[in-house]
Order: C-alpha cells, then sequence, then structure tokens
C-alpha cells in the first residue's frame, strides 16, 4: 500500500480533492514530501501496517469512511492555492555563546519528541565544535568559491538515476563551511566538504535500512592524512572521521535527512554515522574510481555509493579456523579467480543479489591479474557475472524485495521501469514460456555493470562485500 500525493491541478480538474493512503507510521514524512512535490495541502487516510491478528475487514472499517469524507468534502483554502511552493530555507546556525550553550542550542529540546525517541535538532547527538563566525570565516579560506554562492545538489531516488530536487533547491557554501567546523575539519578539508555536498540529496525518504558512503580518490587523501590501507574503515584517523561526521552533519542540518520523518528506517543502519575513506589503488592494474568515470589518474575526485548492507569474506574463507587463517593463499593455494569466489558465495546468499560493490586490497588484484588474467575490473566482472549463478526458483525464493522486481523478470515486463532494459533471459534467447524454476540467472540480476569494484586495504586478503550501487563521482578539484 504505497502513499500517494495528488496535485493542486488534478483537484481541479477531477473537481474533488485527491486522497492519499500511506501507512499511520509514515504520516509525518508526507506533508514534508508533498512540499517538496509543489502540493501544500494533501489529505492523506492512515492505515495500520500489516499485522497477525489484522483482517482486511478491520482495516476497511476505519479507512472507508474516512476515504469518503475525504473524497466528498469541499476543498480547503490550503488546497485551492496556486501559487509556487517553496520549502523553507535552512536556518543560518552559526551562534555565540559560552561552550556549554553553545552545545545546548544544536541539541535543541529534546522533550518536544512524543512518539520517536528523542533526537538532537542540529547535531548527530554529540558535542560539536561551536561554528562562531571567525571559525567559519577561517574554513571558508578553504575554497577559492564566494560564501554566498549557491548550488544545485543531485537528488537520487533509489535505483532509478539522478535528476536536480523538484524545486530547484540550492545549497550555499557558507552553511556548508559551518557544518564542516561543527564537524571538525580543517580548511584544507573544504574542497572534499564541498564535493560531499554536491552529491548527496535532499530529503532521501525510504524506509528500508539505506546508507551512503564516501570514497576519496587522488593526491588530497594523502596531503588531507586520510586512511586507505589497513583499518580504513576504523576509528581512529582524523582525517577519515571528521569527512565522515561532516557528512552525517550536513545530511541532518541541511539536506533534512530528518529521523521519523523523512527517514523511516525500522532499525536504521551504523553506515549513517558517516563513513568516508580514500581509495588505496597504488599497485593496482586496475582504474581507480577517477578514471573510470572521466578524470584523470591524477585528479582529486569523490565518489558516493549507496549501501543496503556489508559483510566481509572471513567467515566464507576460514570458518572458525581463525588462529590459522594467516593467508589464503598459504593456507589454500591459488584457485582461479582468487578471493571473488567466497565474494560470489555470498552474493548467492545476499537475498536481493542486484547489484554489489566489493572492496578489495590492490595486492589481491595483482595476483589475480597475473594468475587470473583479470586485467582489469571489466575482466572480473565478466567472470563473476558467468560464474555467479542461481536457479530461477532460487532467486524467486529468496529475494527479499518486492514481487514486481522478479515477477516479469523473464520478459522484461516487470521491476522498475529503469531496468527493463535489463533482461538476461531475453538477450539468451528464452523466452518467458520456456523459463523454469531450473533456468539459470546470472549475478548480478541487472548484469555484470551493476557490480562495482574499490581499492581499499592491505594485507590479509579478506576483502568486503556491499550490497549496493554507485551513485556519482565529482570532482574535489572544482571547490579549491
Amino acid at each position: 500500500m504505497e502513499s500517494t500525493v495528488g496535485t493542486i491541478s488534478n483537484f481541479e480538474k477531477m473537481g474533488i480533492p485527491g486522497v492519499g493512503i500511506s501507512y499511520v507510521d509514515m504520516m509525518g514524512q508526507i506533508g514534508d514530501e508533498a512540499i517538496i512535490r509543489k502540493v501544500p495541502q494533501c489529505r492523506v487516510i492512515p492505515v495500520p501496517r500489516p499485522r497477525p491478528g489484522l483482517t482486511a475487514e478491520q482495516i476497511a472499517k476505519d479507512m472507508v469512511p474516512n476515504l469518503i469524507t475525504g473524497l466528498t468534502s469541499p476543498l480547503t483554502d490550503e488546497e485551492r492555492f496556486k501559487g509556487e511552493v517553496v520549502p523553507s530555507r535552512p536556518d543560518r546556525i552559526a551562534f555565540e555563546g559560552t561552550y556549554d550553550e553553545v552545545q545546548d542550542f544544536f541539541i535543541g529540546d529534546l522533550t518536544s519528541f512524543v512518539d520517536v525517541e528523542p533526537h538532537a535538532k542540529w547535531t548527530d547527538g554529540l558535542p560539536i565544535i561551536p561554528p562562531t563566525p571567525q571559525k567559519v570565516a577561517e574554513m571558508l579560506t578553504g575554497t577559492s568559491h564566494s560564501h554566498d554562492e549557491e548550488f544545485d545538489v543531485i537528488n537520487f531516488e533509489a535505483d532509478v538515476g539522478y535528476r536536480p530536487m523538484p524545486l530547484g533547491l540550492r545549497y550555499d557554501i557558507e552553511k556548508v563551511a559551518v557544518n564542516a567546523v561543527m564537524a571538525g575539519c580543517t580548511p584544507e578539508m573544504m574542497p572534499v566538504c564541498l564535493a560531499i555536498a554536491e552529491t548527496h540529496p535532499g530529503r532521501y525518504i525510504t524506509t528500508t535500512a539505506s546508507a551512503d558512503f564516501g570514497v576519496v580518490t587522488g593526491p588530497i587523501a594523502r596531503e588531507l592524512g586520510m586512511a586507505s590501507k589497513r583499518n580504513a574503515m576504523m576509528t581512529g584517523n582524523v582525517a577519515n572521521a571528521v569527512l565522515g561526521r561532516f557528512m552525517t552533519l550536513f545530511r541532518h542540518n541541511i539536506a533534512q535527512f530528518v529521523p521519523d520523518v523523512s527517514m523511516q528506517h525500522p532499525q536504521g543502519n551504523p553506515l549513517n554515522r558517516g563513513l568516508v575513506f580514500a581509495e588505496n589503488y597504488e599497485g593496482s592494474p586496475w582504474t581507480n574510481l577517477s578514471e573510470e568515470y572521466g578524470f584523470g589518474r591524477g585528479e582529486n575526485t569523490y565518489t558516493r555509493f549507496h549501501s543496503k548492507g556489508m559483510w566481509d569474506f572471513g567467515v566464507t574463507m576460514y570458518g572458525g579456523h581463525w588462529d590459522s587463517a594467516y593467508s589464503f593463499v598459504a593456507k589454500h593455494g591459488y584457485r582461479h579467480g582468487d578471493v571473488l569466489n567466497p565474494a560470489m558465495t555470498l552474493m548467492k546468499a545476499s537475498g536481493m543479489p542486484k547489484y554489489f560493490i566489493i572492496l578489495i586490497n590492490p595486492e589481491d588484484i595483482a595476483r589475480m591479474a597475473d594468475k587470473s588474467g583479470f586485467k582489469t575490473k571489466e575482466d572480473a566482472r565478466n567472470w563473476i557475472y558467468e560464474n555467479c549463478t542461481l536457479s530461477y526458483g532460487e532467486y524467486k525464493r529468496n529475494f527479499a524485495w518486492p514481487p514486481s522486481d522478479w515477477e516479469g523478470f523473464p520478459d522484461g515486463t516487470g521491476g522498475h521501469p529503469g531496468h527493463q532494459a535489463v533482461n538476461q533471459l531475453k538477450d539468451l534467447g528464452i523466452t518467458a514460456e520456456q523459463v523454469t524454476d531450473n533456468t539459470i540467472v546470472h549475478l548480478p540480476a541487472w548484469g555484470p555493470d551493476w557490480l562495482w569494484f574499490v581499492h581499499l586495504g592491505s594485507g590479509t586478503p579478506i576483502p568486503t562485500l556491499i550490497r549496493g550501487n554507485h551513485c556519482v563521482t565529482v570532482s574535489i578539484d572544482k571547490w579549491r
């Protein structure tokens, strides 16, 4: 049961108000989303989520009378409004006061939350660096761009693509600097912060445990002291930590990722605490992210990835024998495909085998290039696609996503409209009538191009598999 929002023009054409239907726990985001879609007021009927013992008759008993009332009541003045509806701009939150007063201001009134657990107003829940005018001015020296310059932000909608915000929502550079100060960044990090801000959407609406993480590629990573090798995703590296926290604060304060309004995760995702690291591409024969997306190898770029879950390969490779897990090669001898074999095992077990990201260190890549002939990322992608398969029956039974994603898979009529062109069975000459539960489906299900490799780490060959996809890669240098 998806929520729907009518438009003013539709109201007038029909002569009656449009009425939406939404789960009761998502009502908080409806008005917020309506403003984004240029609708000042919308009528929405709340319904409970399905649960054991709740019948359709019980739902209808409350819903139908409310639906009739919504469809027959006259339009209100707000619903008749014909002017442009523009979301309110984020406040300028630079603040002067004592340290304790600053912390109290940014945390806000935690007693105002009734239906959800308390969340701080202007921070991620931790103390922040006071963004005094002096500190903000110093942060702005890290870029040649004017403090009042505004820029569009790419809007990413899950699995669909990128488009401008519906109302041309724009962010200015000073607000980026304010949040960079709060996070503990230095002026030298300001170009990276601006690249992060450029790639993160406004009000990403989802009920799934989605998260984003970022990768910095190029010489600037070393200049800033970012971690890219052992423990790059762990705590302790200052540059990684503060850039990750900037991402969190920016989303919270400016992009309006508001808990229980735009963020409706049943359990949440720890990556939303902010994860940014540098790419370790030295010594690898494969292209780095800058080269892969149209930049030079020595150019500085920021790449945003979207994640649904994360596993390391160690469990598959070593089981419980951690005491002797010193080297995959020494323990097992070389196997064609190397560490990509356990990756395929996890891909099959993922429950949503549409797209994947593999974080893999350059030593493993160099070894595979030498012994398995994987000279490029395309070589590795195509090998996985040819060898990582499920039966169509397994694919349907294990898929933890709406049935619409697989019901029309054989003939390309189902799934998201943006991916109907991805039809591997049709490409193989298999018609819908010929498909059986034993028909082979290759993973990633949307084709080899939906598998990404990122250079990261060093030492023991235990890469990480992430269920997720590439969003966008942008220049950092243009913000210097």
